[in-house]
């Protein structure tokens, strides 16, 4: 059993634009999504659309606070995968396959230290929803979500609230312990290493 707080499933709310953003997961690593100031942290980075190199690049600019890093690309971002076929990188091809996010994501989960800190970062619910129906997304979420605690991961969810109806935004709330209104990030530009950080392990185990 981990000692540390207890899971959290949190959703930010914030503009298209940001949520593509690699620094996505400034929100998950910084001290506003970080519940007991412990090490270093696994992630899996669920992700629709952009490159899965700039995924990568912006975990291991962070890699003072990133241990582990992986990466589950679906639809249009499954077809960018390059170079980083590997034990880090699951493909999804078909953007509607929630079945097969559902599988990569819970394996991974599966396999993490449960006395660490381990957190799964959806970008985007936007992008989900326009290829399966709300009430087929919401089922899913639910489920996955019952997964993710019972092996003690986090989730943190991006959502345009100006791509949906007041109602399904209101719908999608209810499933999160934390509700969070994202400031815009300026310019955030391509992420750089810094030349004395470690390096961050891209399949859960050994570093590059």
């Amino acid at each position: 059993m981990s000692e540390r707080s207890s899971e959290r499933s949190t959703l930010v709310l914030e503009d298209a634009f940001a949520a593509g953003s690699p620094a996505c997961f400034d929100d998950v690593l910084d001290g506003g999504d970080r519940t007991d100031g412990s090490g270093e942290t696994d992630v899996l980075a669920v992700v629709y659309r952009g490159r899965v190199e700039d995924r990568f690049d912006a975990l291991r600019a962070r890699s003072e606070l990133v241990d582990s890093a992986a990466v589950v690309a679906v639809g249009p971002a499954a077809g960018g995968t390059g170079s980083h076929e590997s034990a880090a990188v699951r493909a999804v091809p078909d953007p509607a396959d929630l079945t097969g996010v559902g599988i990569a994501a819970t394996e991974w989960a599966r396999g993490r230290d449960p006395d660490g800190r381990a957190v799964v970062c959806l970008d985007s619910l936007s992008t989900v929803l326009q290829y399966s129906d709300a009430e087929r997304v919401f089922r899913f979420l639910h489920a996955l979500f019952g997964q993710f605690r019972s092996v003690g991961v986090d989730v943190h969810v991006h959502m345009d609230p100006d791509a949906h109806d007041d109602r399904t935004v209101a719908q999608f709330r209810q499933l999160f312990d934390e509700v969070r209104e994202s400031s815009t990030h300026a310019s955030h530009g391509g992420a750089t290493p810094d030349a004395g950080a470690r390096n961050v392990a891209t399949d859960g185990g050994e570093p590059e």
